[in-house]
């Protein structure tokens, strides 16, 4: 009967951990390789692969604060530093992974599905997995589906969650992005484009994608153009966000209009806007920030059939409280996606913590 030794897995980013193996004392650092899913391993340089059915859920508790208990083969103890592990048992109580997928609370809000998660993570994983299961849904169903995504940095954990996910067909997936900025090239640091391309289309290659080019002469016919590509058949999902200033897409409360007749348009951005692209760490200083976009309007990323809003951070509680508790106005354009009929809006403890429900 093969004997096993016990690892113990670490429970957080610093990666502090140790082995333990029978007949001998080691005890050395893990480090965990955000983008790969692997811990690199025993001396620095070894990887620990995660076992092969282990779930978004799972790899999050490895990297939430939690110590996790895993058993291997002692005969593999000595490979440990040669060789990659696929076959790990990771005993991880299940009262531990519903940590991660279940919402702390859930409620209804003008009657649409609202849920609060623990943290930034468990939320991005849950709003992926709901995007997951409406992009296979429509996949199974029609052959393709058509996403707009909200390309911007609060939108990354869980544009990770959902790329690592190994159930969704992205060649059967047409991708849009919400906005860019004017004037910039698809290689600027702070480019809408670059950021969808690094995030999501180089990772996971999509049918096709359709950028919005910030850089053309004719703003009027990029708008156009992008305008009528969106137009060729119906949105299928929705990957929205809030701005801090309560903006939605781009679309600022100066310059949204719920009953726009455009599809996509040229707006001025205002000075919370630009501000944001500081604390984005894009520009310095806000004489250096980019003053206008290329958007989405209101009504063009509320037509989609499903609206998938991801919401993190404490920076945006102030937007999510006139949001969910403020009338329906264009000082809160992130308002009007409560008159969308298949909207579900995920928030993390930071986000939601101005709300009433979370003084109770």
């Amino acid at each position: 009967m093969n004997e096993h030794v016990k690892l113990l897995w670490p429970g957080s980013v610093s990666g502090r951990g140790h082995e333990q193996s029978r007949g001998r004392n080691r005890s050395r650092s893990l480090g965990y390789g955000r983008d790969s899913g692997v811990y690199d391993g025993l001396s620095g340089a070894m990887p620990l692969r995660f076992p092969s059915g282990l779930d978004s859920s799972e790899r999050a508790l490895m990297h939430s604060g939690l110590t996790l208990t895993s058993t291997i083969p002692r005969d593999h103890a000595s490979h440990l530093e040669s060789a990659g592990m696929s076959d790990i048992d990771l005993q991880i109580p299940e009262t531990l992974i519903r940590r991660y997928r279940e919402p702390i609370k859930q409620f209804m809000a003008k009657d649409r599905s609202v849920a609060i998660y623990e943290d930034k993570r468990a939320m991005s994983m849950a709003a992926a997995d709901a995007a997951g299961r409406i992009m296979r849904e429509r996949i199974d169903v029609q052959g393709i589906c058509r996403i707009i995504v909200s390309a911007a940095p609060s939108q990354a954990m869980m544009i990770n969650s959902l790329v690592e996910r190994s159930d969704i067909d992205w060649s059967s997936v047409v991708v849009f992005h919400h906005a860019e900025y004017l004037g910039v090239s698809a290689t600027h640091p702070a480019s809408l484009r670059r950021w969808l391309k690094t995030h999501l289309v180089d990772r996971v290659h999509p049918k096709a994608t359709y950028g919005l080019h910030g850089d053309i002469e004719n703003i009027e016919a990029e708008c156009e153009r992008y305008g009528e590509l969106l137009a060729e058949d119906s949105i299928d999902l929705c990957l929205a966000d809030f701005g801090e200033n309560g903006r939605l897409g781009f679309n600022d409360p100066h310059e949204a209009d719920f009953h726009d007749p455009c599809r996509v348009k040229s707006v001025a951005l205002d000075r919370h806007s630009r501000m944001q692209q500081i604390g984005e760490g894009h520009f310095p200083c806000l004489r250096d920030t980019l003053a206008h976009v290329i958007t989405l309007t209101c009504p063009t990323l509320l037509k989609a059939d499903h609206v998938i809003c991801c919401v993190p951070d404490y920076r945006k509680a102030n937007a999510v409280k006139d949001a969910i508790e403020g009338p329906l106005t264009t000082q809160c354009p992130a308002s009007q996606i409560f008159t969308h009929a298949q909207v579900s809006l995920f928030l993390d403890t930071r986000s939601a913590a101005l709300l009433e429900c979370q003084r109770d």
